[in-house]
C-alpha cells in the first residue's frame, strides 16, 4: 500500500517540469541527432535514467536543459556524488546553486567534471536532482561515466592533404 501511494504521488510531483539533453549535447556526447527527454510534460523516461552515458576523456562538462510548465518555479536541491575513483576526479562543480527554483523558462545549466589528471580511471558520477511541488517530492538521478586520463588529452590534430599558398590573409 505504500508504495502505490508513493507511485501516485510520482507524476504529481514531476507533471509540469522537462528535463532534457539538448540536440547538441547528445551529438556530442553520444553522435547522435536528437534531444534526450528523462521528464518530459512530467512523464519520466526510466530507460534513459537507467542508461549510464559515458563521458569522454576530451570533455569536461555536461549540460542539461529544464523547465517549469507550471506559472512559477519548483523547488529543486542538485548534488553530484563522485562513486568511484575519487582520486582521479577534482570535486564537480555546478555553475548554478545547489538549491533553488526551476525556471519557468527553458534554462541551461553545467556540471563540470574536472579531471586530477594523477590516475588514469573510469569515474561513476551521479547527479541527483530533487524536485518539489508542495507535499510530494521526486529525486532523478542521472548517471555518468566519465573518462580520465593520466596526462590531460591532446586536442585533435586536423592534417590538411591539400597544398596551401600564403596569401595575405595568412599573414
Amino acid at each position: 500500500m505504500k508504495w502505490l501511494f508513493f507511485v501516485c504521488l510520482l507524476p504529481a510531483c514531476l507533471a509540469h517540469l522537462n528535463v532534457y539533453l539538448s540536440s547538441a549535447e547528445v551529438w556530442r556526447l553520444l553522435g547522435l541527432t536528437a534531444e534526450l527527454f528523462y521528464v518530459r510534460d512530467g512523464q519520466i523516461n526510466f530507460y534513459a535514467l537507467n542508461f549510464v552515458v559515458p563521458v569522454p576523456a576530451t570533455i569536461g562538462e555536461l549540460h542539461f536543459t529544464w523547465q517549469s510548465l507550471t506559472r512559477r518555479p519548483l523547488p529543486y536541491k542538485l548534488d553530484v556524488e563522485v562513486v568511484s575513483h575519487s582520486e582521479a576526479m577534482h570535486p564537480p562543480t555546478l555553475n548554478i546553486t545547489t538549491e533553488g527554483f526551476v525556471p519557468t523558462e527553458p534554462q541551461t545549466w553545467r556540471v563540470d567534471l574536472p579531471c586530477t589528471h594523477a590516475v588514469a580511471a573510469e569515474v561513476d558520477i551521479i547527479i541527483s536532482l530533487n524536485v518539489s511541488t508542495g507535499s510530494s517530492s521526486t529525486t532523478l538521478h542521472f548517471r555518468r561515466r566519465k573518462i580520465c586520463l593520466k596526462d590531460s588529452p591532446r586536442p585533435a590534430v586536423r592534417v590538411d592533404s591539400v597544398p596551401h599558398s600564403a596569401t595575405s590573409a595568412d599573414i
